[in-house]
């Protein structure tokens, strides 16, 4: 394979891998927090 074409498939991953680094952060960012100490609910 040309170096030309190893960089180009390079590039494309990283681009890849730093979108699916940023869903993550922006999902983790923006889920709710949940509470440290679990509420305890009566069963019905």
């Amino acid at each position: 394979m040309p170096s030309d074409t190893i960089w180009v498939v390079v590039g494309v991953v990283a681009m890849f891998a730093a979108f699916a680094v940023t869903m993550l952060w922006a999902d983790f960012r923006t889920r709710p927090q949940q509470p440290a100490t679990p509420v305890k609910r009566r069963p019905f």
